[in-house]
């Protein structure tokens, strides 16, 4: 079956969520990553899954420490190791 005839079956259409996801790329930004991580969670969106990825370019302040620390409570949260910056 193709991607095309899934999308046009109606019990498919039914079950499957549209989903989101935020990329932020960071470095050091201990400053400012907490607030902002909890201002995308506050967001509401029905009906969407949404997950936050940060993409960390070796920060070395505590941007990493925070991140970890957020995504322990909100699975949401995704951190990525970006050595490129």
């Amino acid at each position: 079956m193709s991607l095309t005839e899934l999308d046009k079956n109606p019990n498919r259409a039914a079950t499957r969520h549209p989903s989101i996801s935020v990329i932020v790329p960071v470095r050091n930004e201990e400053a400012q990553i907490e607030r902002t991580l909890r201002q995308l969670l506050d967001q509401e969106f029905t009906g969407v899954d949404v997950e936050i990825l940060v993409a960390d370019g070796r920060s070395t302040d505590r941007t990493r420490e925070i991140v970890e620390s957020l995504a322990h409570e909100h699975p949401r949260i995704k951190l990525f190791d970006n050595p490129g910056r």
